[in-house]
């Protein structure tokens, strides 16, 4: 996959191509995770599991553990703080 540039800024097809590759990461990601976690089970000890999802600016966790929770919300408002950030940085730099 080549990045092509269109005035100083990177096209709409190199955008929609990276969003793809990312989806598709993510994805296997999670069957990783998964198949992993299926293999963990014969193993001693207690399987913690967690998700976050953003949407807009509105965090939204679920966690097995309470302590897990916890890092999720953390983790789901920083990246929701760091994209308001390179929201506003994006925009007074292209003005």
């Amino acid at each position: 996959m080549r990045l092509k540039a269109v005035g100083g800024m990177l096209s709409e097809n190199s955008l929609l191509s990276m969003g793809i590759l990312l989806i598709f990461f993510g994805v296997c990601l999670i069957l990783f995770a998964v198949v992993m976690s299926l293999f963990r089970r014969g193993a001693r000890g207690t399987l913690k599991a967690g998700a976050g999802v953003i949407i807009g600016p509105i965090p939204i966790v679920l966690g097995s553990d309470k302590r897990l929770l916890r890092y999720m919300l953390l983790l789901s408002i920083v990246l929701t703080a760091l994209a308001i950030v390179l929201t506003v940085l994006s925009y007074v730099l292209t003005r």
